[in-house]
């Protein structure tokens, strides 16, 4: 098992849209979607540059008013390679209170395209 924390540089939810990206500094060469649910941003070297949750709101049952408040988030990857699977454990800090949202694991069949390298 491995785990990196991917840190965090850009924050924003789109209200209109309902989506909630969260972008480290590295720059995004391509995205896989993930049943229309959310997206993930990969570098050229297939690491996770960012995440991008659509329709947050109902999704994870946050209120809109977190959302729109969130100051801080982090991102915590952790590969399983026997399972072949990721987990992505993501953490928003708002001004209002603390959530916690766990996205389910990433089975490796999703993108049998593309090997995501988390490390």
């Amino acid at each position: 098992m491995k785990k990196q924390k991917i840190d965090i540089s850009f924050i924003n939810y789109d209200e209109v849209v309902d989506s909630l990206t969260l972008q480290s500094n590295e720059s995004t060469d391509h995205t896989i979607n993930i049943d229309d649910i959310f997206l993930i941003n990969l570098s050229k070297h297939n690491k996770i540059a960012g995440l991008e949750l659509l329709n947050v709101n109902s999704l994870l049952d946050v209120s809109k008013d977190i959302l729109n408040n969130i100051k801080t988030a982090r991102i915590m990857v952790t590969s399983l390679a026997e399972q072949k699977k990721l987990f992505i454990n993501t953490e928003l800090i708002s001004l209002n209170k603390e959530q916690s949202i766990t996205i389910p694991p990433i089975p490796s069949n999703l993108h049998s395209n593309c090997t995501i390298s988390a490390f």
